[in-house]
């Protein structure tokens, strides 16, 4: 999610959770959103995004990492509202 626009720009789906998953979506926010250097690509501290795959992919394209805190729901909350409504589990507009 690009935090600026609040535009999905990158996402994948796949059978695992795995580092090819996240960065088979950085590729497609890197591609639509064209970041210039220095942008910062948040992340919470799950294997595939602290994976080497995923931390090279980011810095080749000039992006400097940001991890939240284990167990801080607030690092990721945009995400967790948009996951909980396309659950159903609510509405953005309550």
């Amino acid at each position: 999610m690009d935090t600026f626009s609040r535009r999905i720009v990158g996402w994948s789906i796949d059978s695992s959770q795995d580092s090819a998953l996240v960065v088979n979506a950085l590729d497609m926010a890197i591609k639509n959103r064209r970041p210039g250097p220095g942008g910062i690509v948040h992340a919470d501290q799950g294997v595939q995004f602290t994976s080497w795959a995923f931390t090279n992919k980011m810095r080749c394209a000039g992006l400097m990492p940001s991890f939240g805190t284990i167990g801080d729901g607030y690092d990721n909350a945009m995400m967790e509202m948009l996951l909980s409504v396309s659950r159903g589990h609510g509405s953005a507009f309550q």
